[in-house]
């Protein structure tokens, strides 16, 4: 089977400059891709990076039912180079694992994210690898094989006062069989030497998640930078105009809670039939500290880490959705889907 992607480029100056100082780039995978003898479960494909530019905007789009989730990192070397490879073991993202760096992540239904004026996520210094990863849905009909999944992509030329990062937090381990209410805990201490400002989050689960909560604890005091309900579709949310900030010895915390009416235990993992617990945490830092900064992923196992066990005053809210929170805000003014 033969695989195609499509890259459209389209450079739009800015009025009164003669050079042009943010460029657009579409992505696209077929969700053909997902059918087939020769199908795949997660396709990505990998696009030559530019250097020394900065990613300020992405709207993500896809046929209705068509994909469970789009993903962006950053690699030196990506594992593969040409057509679409099956790319569900994260391993097989980058050449090397250490190089990967997430950049985005997207489900089914919810809006792009276009970054604060301020801020930017770099490039590199060096030229490298874009891959776009796309988790296609299983039960995809003839209706979707002329169809794309795909990602547009806003580059600007001109550095910004300051560097978006982007650090993943999530689970493993498993679900109970039988059990309702079960929560997944996630806590790290912030590893920077400076404060940060939060510009965005994003929080996501599976099927079986029915509240996410994430949470800066600062000398025993628990501040909330949001609750969700996961099966909703994830929106990245712009703290920016909060002025909420990360500093250092601040621990960052999240909190998955699920049910599981079934009969088998369901493990964390990467299939759609697996359960997630992730929050995407998005924070801007000064480009001298982001050149050589370590994003390392904050991770915790389900059965072995407890907040109870390390942490007093924890919020009666964390599992609960209900309230004055940035998804029921966006949910009185916009349409935000319900995963399927």
């Amino acid at each position: 089977m033969l695989y195609l992607f499509v890259i459209v480029v389209l450079t739009l100056p800015y009025i009164g400059s003669s050079m042009p100082s943010y460029h657009q780039e579409v992505l696209q995978i077929p969700l053909s891709s997902f059918v087939g003898p020769d199908k795949v479960q997660y396709a990505c494909i990998s696009v030559p990076l530019k250097a020394n530019e900065y990613i300020v905007d992405f709207q993500p789009h896809s046929p209705s039912g068509g994909v469970h989730h789009m993903a962006l990192y950053s690699c030196v070397e990506p594992y593969e180079r040409h057509s679409v490879w099956e790319c569900i073991d994260p391993k097989h993202v980058c050449k090397t694992a250490t190089e990967k760096r997430g950049v985005y992540a997207w489900n089914l239904g919810a809006p792009g994210w276009t970054l604060p004026s301020y801020t930017g996520i770099f490039t590199g210094n060096s030229s490298g690898f874009l891959v776009f990863q796309i988790h296609g849905r299983h039960d995809l009909t003839q209706n979707h094989l002329d169809k794309y999944g795909s990602i547009a992509l806003e580059f600007r030329t001109k550095r910004p006062p300051l560097d978006t990062v982007m650090k993943v937090y999530g689970s493993d381990g498993y679900i109970p069989a039988n059990t309702l209410g079960f929560t997944t805990d996630v806590a790290c201490t912030w590893d920077m030497s400076i404060s940060a400002p939060i510009v965005g989050y994003a929080l996501h689960t599976h099927d079986y998640g029915v509240a996410v909560s994430a949470y800066l604890i600062r000398n025993g005091t628990w501040i909330e930078i949001g609750r969700v309900d996961p099966r909703y579709s994830m929106v990245t949310y712009d703290t920016s105009v909060r002025n909420l900030h990360v500093h250092p010895g601040d621990t960052v915390a999240v909190r998955c809670t699920y049910d599981n009416h079934g009969t088998t235990d369901v493990q964390m993992g990467y299939k759609h039939s697996d359960e997630m617990c992730n929050m995407f945490f998005y924070y801007a830092i000064p480009h001298s500290f982001a050149e050589t900064s370590t994003m390392t992923p904050c991770s915790n196992n389900a059965q072995d880490f407890h907040w109870e066990d390390v942490f007093d005053n924890i919020p009666s809210l964390a599992s609960d959705v209900s309230g004055d929170t940035d998804q029921n805000r966006y949910m009185k003014t916009h349409h935000l889907p319900r995963k399927i």
